[in-house]
C-alpha cells in the first residue's frame, strides 16, 4: 500500500501541524496547513468568504 495523502483533523492547538510535519518527514510527504488560508500574515482570522476563495488556490498551486 502506498500512502500519498493524509488528512489530520482536530481542534485548535491540538498539535495537528506538529504531527503533520513529523509524519511528512517520516513518510516523505509534503505538508499543507489550512492555517495558511485561515490566518493572514498578521495573525488575524480571515472572513469565511476569504477562506473559501484561498483554499482552492492553495490546492491548485500545490497539486493537492
Amino acid at each position: 500500500m502506498i500512502i500519498s495523502k493524509i488528512m489530520i483533523i482536530g481542534g485548535p492547538g491540538s498539535g495537528k501541524t506538529r504531527l503533520a510535519k513529523k509524519l511528512g518527514l517520516q513518510l516523505q510527504l509534503p505538508v499543507y496547513s489550512v492555517d495558511d488560508a485561515v490566518w493572514d500574515k498578521n495573525g488575524q482570522l480571515r472572513e469565511a468568504h476569504e477562506i473559501d476563495r484561498i483554499v482552492p488556490d492553495i490546492i491548485q498551486a500545490r497539486g493537492v
